[in-house]
């Protein structure tokens, strides 16, 4: 999963270099440091196997979805004609949504089950 998103920020590298140059508006700016944010925050709490990775990646989807329409699986739309891309992009965006849950679940019930052994 982190390596989808590392593959995002190479294909999207425009809105890392709108956070970086400071010369966009105000609320481009904002929103487009909030992304880069929450997706510096998934990748590295999911490669080190955090529980915030996973927080991270659910708050990251509804963001890039509604006010960025950045698909979280780079290199897929460009498959799809035109007037398919962004019902393409939400339903990917939704398989992202729900496998972040399914490992935050599955986070939790790991360290559920970690404290049980350990007292």
């Amino acid at each position: 999963m982190a390596l989808l998103l590392v593959l995002v920020l190479v294909e999207r590298w425009e809105l890392v270099s709108a956070v970086t140059a400071g010369y966009a508006a105000a609320t481009l700016f904002m929103v487009s440091a909030l992304w880069l944010a929450l997706m510096f925050a998934s990748i590295v709490g999911l490669l080190w196997d955090q529980r915030w990775g996973a927080w991270s990646l659910i708050a990251l989807v509804p963001v890039s979805t509604i006010l960025h329409s950045v698909p979280l699986v780079p290199f897929v739309t460009a498959a799809f004609p035109l007037e398919m891309r962004p019902f393409v992009m939400i339903a990917m965006n939704i398989v992202v949504l729900l496998l972040a849950l399914v490992l935050q679940r599955a986070q939790a019930q790991s360290s559920a089950r970690e404290s049980l052994i350990t007292t």
